[in-house]
């Protein structure tokens, strides 16, 4: 780092006309004092020439590396230009500074040199403001802006009303019949409000705005204006297609479906999830037939084999495709339906629709069928992505859709959703996923990484949402919740079947096995009544069990023990509670079990299926009365809530003002003690993460707007770019506050008084994960 400080300090910039007077306001940094100590003690040669630009630049540089934040470089940007009426240093001057800087930690990091990636964000986050500002950098004393010390400086941010430069560039471009537009964008940045703009302002065009779910769809036919279609594909496939098999409509294709086809046709339940797989293909794809390439299995399947598979499925599509009668596993399927409306090619700029622009929101989660249907198209087309959003490939979305030739590409860099603190842990995580080393640009308020405020808490899955659900409507004062998407997005009905059917298959063998013990014709007829009455009303299964262990003990009593049973468990016949199971799905393996029914969503690979199973077996008793507090507690309207709980699928184009990460993404393992010195090496990355992993915590982190939670998992993350949350501070200025022994946990040792800087770590507060 001193060699850091020397190259920059031996720069030669643009002369620096009064270096005493920049001197003198760089003196009013809040970081000056570290940066002269440094330079005094460590770079004593440079200290010697304080008069020169050389001086200056060193302490620039100096204040970069202390620098906790964008908000220290604002300020220093702030402190070179000012007063308005005389600028210690040109714009140019600080320009061409910065620019060194930012080179330098760049080809640092470039050349695997350990140091954090905050420096060149921070430099390169400024340097962003500094160019595309239509104003100069306020003055750090101008008496109507806040402290430096309360937070970032704003630097004329540009507001909703006064577009971006880089969106300026969108509004300006005029679409021709068959141009091809992307805007690629990260989060937050705008690529929607864009749309509303460039939609108003061409208003002689006439636009279809296509998205992926309704509540995207009403919110847009609230924004955009009255030249605007807003439909999601689904819609209008099914206007054209759909709906001419509303009578034999079912929502997926499942692999028990596919078996009830196969029947006793000597295929195993491999065959049948195969299937599934190869009919789930060829609705994604753009293709016009199925094909031995949708199997997906390459070598590991032989070629006779897959051929077998490509002509059962064929059999299927047949079927599904037919408009009469047919049985329940040849039912039409959302994706269905839509494949077959793209097989008819349809047309959408020669209708009588006649739209001369169709915009497609969150292109890269289109499938090949979707983006071959716009493409197709002879009017012109906007696709508006953000690559690293892209968290549906389960539902055949890969980044090849993004590939469009002859296509215009402009990028939105500038987040209007959350300031730079939350923007760098988003780049940060571009950083270590992915080696994508650009910066994120969020607003001029600073945003925070801390433990405040009403929350958000996002999920990977299901699973973790129920959980959350649990721990936050406990104990005395039950906390009121609003689940994303609404309650029936959590599964809670098919929570209570599955527990349902682990109950019933228990009384069924319990009843078998009581059978064979009991001789009595007359006692038989009284323990059936008595099981019939636990299987209608399944109260407090303790009593049950006493009561039905008691028959084993007792045979001379035992109808006394039925009629106790009877009376307990039916207290008013006509209030009874069955162990009904609703599903028509999970009603096929009341009699075979949840060992069953779990073994098949293992082998099916029904992850929605096998996540709920998981709930009901760690919960097990407690399933009904959880239930039920659930259902109390949740709200219908987020205003109204405590918390929010959703997966981040629900939150996908959503934001709030305070998101808490769960601990269910991708984590790295690292299990660093501190013990008094920092690692020499960060953490290694574990090999074979899927993209979308890291896709899904990208879009956690981005839905926050003023603060983020951060998990110990994800601090660990961010250690991978060697961002530990540590500032330095003179030990001088500690020695006043208190004595020099190190303060973490389970370090002994003390600080030389010597010492001319020491090592503090922010003040964290971690979330503790459920087990």
């Amino acid at each position: 780092m001193l060699g850091f400080i020397r190259c920059v300090a031996d720069y030669q910039t643009y002369p620096c006309e009064n270096p005493t007077t920049a001197l003198t306001f760089l003196q009013r940094h809040s970081l000056y004092p570290k940066a002269e100590v440094c330079i005094t003690r460590k770079l004593p040669d440079l200290d010697g020439r304080k008069e020169t630009p050389t001086y200056v630049q060193a302490v620039m540089a100096a204040i970069v590396l202390f620098a906790g934040g964008v908000c220290d470089i604002q300020e220093l940007v702030g402190c070179l230009q000012s007063p308005k009426t005389v600028f210690p240093m040109s714009s140019e001057d600080i320009l061409e500074i910065l620019y060194s800087m930012a080179t330098l930690l760049y080809a640092m990091r470039e050349n695997e040199v350990k140091i954090s990636n905050r420096f060149h964000y921070s430099v390169s986050y400024c340097l962003y403001y500094l160019e595309n500002s239509p104003g100069s950098t306020p003055s750090i004393n101008d008496p109507e802006l806040p402290s430096s010390k309360s937070g970032p400086r704003p630097i004329s941010q540009p507001t909703s009303e006064q577009p971006t430069s880089e969106q300026q560039r969108i509004l300006k471009h005029e679409l021709n019949p068959g141009d091809r537009v992307k805007i690629v964008g990260f989060a937050g940045t705008g690529k929607t409000s864009t749309l509303v703009q460039y939609t108003k302002k061409w208003s002689k065009f006439k636009f279809l705005y296509l998205a992926f779910n309704n509540k995207t769809i009403k919110q847009a036919c609230k924004v955009f204006p009255r030249n605007v279609i807003c439909k999601t594909f689904h819609s209008l496939g099914n206007k054209a297609v759909g709906e001419s098999y509303r009578n034999k409509f079912f929502r997926d294709i499942q692999t028990n479906m596919v078996r009830l086809f196969l029947n006793n046709s000597g295929h195993t339940s491999d065959h049948a999830t195969a299937i599934v797989q190869t009919l789930k293909a060829f609705f994604a794809s753009a293709d016009e037939s199925i094909m031995v390439e949708h199997t997906g299995f390459g070598e590991d399947m032989e070629e006779c084999e897959k051929q077998i598979i490509v002509e059962k499925a064929e059999q299927i599509w047949d079927k599904m495709k037919a408009l009469g009668a047919t049985e329940e596993e040849y039912y039409m399927t959302f994706s269905g339906y839509l494949k077959l409306w793209q097989l008819q090619k349809p047309s959408l700029s020669t209708d009588t629709e006649r739209y001369d622009v169709i915009m497609v929101d969150e292109a890269q989660d289109c499938t090949h069928a979707m983006m071959n249907i716009v493409l197709s198209q002879t009017c012109g087309v906007i696709l508006v992505e953000n690559p690293h959003q892209q968290i549906y490939t389960f539902r055949g979305a890969d980044n090849t859709v993004l590939d469009v030739p002859n296509s215009r590409i402009f990028h939105l860099t500038q987040s209007f959703r959350f300031g730079y603190e939350i923007a760098y842990v988003g780049a940060t995580l571009l950083d270590v996923s992915r080696k994508i080393r650009k910066t994120m640009v969020g607003n001029y308020w600073a945003g925070v990484v801390r433990v405040e405020g009403k929350e958000t808490w996002l999920s990977r899955t299901n699973r973790d949402v129920f959980d959350n659900a649990v721990k936050v409507t406990g104990g005395d004062s039950p906390a009121k919740i609003h689940f994303l998407g609404g309650i029936n997005t959590v599964g809670l009905d098919i929570i209570e079947d599955l527990y349902n059917v682990l109950h019933s298959k228990q009384n069924y063998e319990l009843k078998s096995s009581f059978m064979k013990e009991l001789q009595s014709t007359l006692i038989k007829k009284y323990v059936e009544k008595g099981f019939r009455s636990i299987e209608e009303y399944d109260a407090t299964r303790k009593k049950q069990l006493e009561l039905t262990t008691g028959i084993l003990r007792n045979y001379d009593d035992v109808p006394q023990l039925v009629r106790s049973m009877h009376q307990f468990h039916v207290p008013d016949p006509e209030s009874a509670v069955k162990l009904e199971v609703k599903d028509f799905f999970i009603k096929r393996w009341v009699e075979k079990g949840l060992a069953s029914i779990k073994d098949y969503a293992e082998k099916s690979e029904d992850k929605q299926l096998e996540i709920k199973i998981g709930i009901v077996e760690k919960y097990r008793e407690r399933i009904p009365e959880l239930v039920n507090r659930i259902r109390q507690c949740h709200v219908w309207h987020p205003e109204d809530a405590d918390y929010i709980l959703g997966t981040v699928h629900k939150a996908k184009g959503l934001e709030f003002d305070t998101v808490q990460i769960s601990g269910d993404f991708v984590s790295i393992p690292f299990t660093w003690p501190y013990l008094g010195r920092f690692p020499r090496n960060p953490p290694a990355l574990p090999e074979a993460i899927p993209e979308d992993e890291w896709n899904l915590l990208y879009v956690a982190v981005t839905r926050a707007k003023k603060r983020l939670v951060m998990s110990r998992f994800l601090a660990d993350i961010l250690k991978v770019t060697k961002e530990y949350y540590v500032r330095f501070e003179l030990t001088e200025e500690v020695c006043k506050k208190m004595s020099l022994w190190c303060s973490e946990h389970g370090c002994c040792n003390s600080i030389p008084a010597d010492s001319l800087l020491i090592p503090e770590r922010m003040n964290f507060v971690y979330v503790r994960i459920l087990a």
